[in-house]
Parts: structure tokens; C-alpha cells; sequence
């Protein structure tokens, strides 16, 4: 049978708390192989989830869940952190180890908050980085047909950063009123004005 948005969702919760009733020794392989059976699923919240509680508890993962989750931008960075924080960061792809990719992906997961935009980008592109404080911005921007942004601001390139220290944000301003005659320029004159 199917899954509706309710039955994913308490799959999603169901992920995060066997965590919590799961011991780590020895492993409940029963829960283990259930867990394991979520990725078949392919809905990459609750993979995520299913994800994060086997590696708290030191299970098996195979390759397959980790590289779908790092092709998707609303987790890869969500998923290398976790990888990272076990000490497998070399189980998450080395072709999409890389900042900027990491940083959009910060930037896609924090647009898709309902207080956001709600959804994930239509586009969001690289326009460079700058430096403030010690922290790194990934500066992008991105459009949109979202609901949330007033009117006027649907379809337009908007700005948004990613920050190395989780200073991400945006306040859909029209990237238009930012530019300059180059990117670095650009760019500067967001972080003046902006950061």
C-alpha cells in the first residue's frame, strides 16, 4: 500500500526516537533491519532520521542511503555534519566534500522553513564569498514562486548566505539592488551593507 504525508511523518518520528529506545550494546538487530528497510522508502527525511539514529548507536549503513542523501540538497550538508560528528565523513561522497555545494545546501534547508520560503529554491546559484568576523558567507542567489515573499518578488533573483559558523539567512532582498559591474563587487557591497 502507499504512504500518505501523516504515515511519513510518523515514520519520521518513529526514526528519530529509536534512538532513545534502542541500546547500544548490544545492537537490537530487529530495529536495526527496520531501520535499514526506511531507506527503501527513498523519502529523504525520514532516511535522514533512520540515518542519524544508526550511526548514534554504531550500526552498519551502506553506501546507497549516504549518497542519496548527499545528492540531495536539502540534506547533504545536514548529512556530511553527521557523518563528521562519528568520525565518517569519509563514508559522504569526496565529490560533493566541497564548501560551496555544502553551504547551498545549508542555504536550499534554511529556505525551506515554512517561515521562509516554505519550499526548496526553484534556482539558487554561487555569486562568491566573503570573510567577516572569521566567519565564511557563501553568498547566493536564488528565485523562487513561493507564496511566502511579497508578490513582487516572485520569479526575481533574491539574496540569500550561508555562513561557516550557521549565520544563514536571507530577507528576500532583490539581488538587483545589490549589483555591481562585477561578482566580487557585488559581493563586497552585500557584505557592507548586508552582513
Amino acid at each position: 500500500g502507499s504512504i500518505d504525508q501523516d504515515g511519513y511523518g510518523n515514520l519520521e518520528y518513529i526514526c528519530d526516537a529509536a534512538l532513545y529506545i534502542m541500546p547500544a550494546s548490544p545492537l537490537n538487530s530487529e530495529l536495526v533491519r527496520l531501520l535499514d528497510c526506511i531507506f527503501v522508502l527513498k523519502d529523504p527525511t525520514v532516511s535522514y532520521y533512520a540515518l542519524a539514529t544508526l550511526l548514534a548507536v554504531g550500526a552498519p549503513i551502506a553506501d546507497a542511503p549516504i549518497i542519496a542523501l548527499a545528492e540531495n540538497l536539502e540534506f547533504a550538508d545536514l548529512t556530511y555534519h553527521a557523518l563528521t560528528r562519528h568520525g565518517m565523513a569519509d563514508r559522504f561522497p569526496e565529490a560533493l566534500r566541497d564548501p560551496v555545494y555544502l553551504a547551498k545546501s545549508n542555504m536550499v534547508r534554511w529556505l525551506t522553513y515554512p517561515t521562509e520560503l516554505g519550499k526548496a529554491p526553484d534556482a539558487i546559484e554561487f555569486i562568491g564569498q566573503t570573510k567577516k568576523k572569521g566567519e565564511i558567507f557563501h553568498i547566493f542567489r536564488y528565485r523562487s514562486d513561493s507564496d511566502n515573499p511579497e508578490d513582487e518578488l516572485k520569479g526575481q533573483w533574491l539574496i540569500g548566505w550561508a555562513g561557516s559558523e550557521g549565520g544563514t539567512f536571507s530577507n528576500f532582498d532583490p539581488l538587483v539592488e545589490f549589483e555591481k559591474k562585477t561578482p566580487e563587487k557585488t559581493v563586497k557591497y552585500i557584505r557592507r551593507k548586508l552582513l
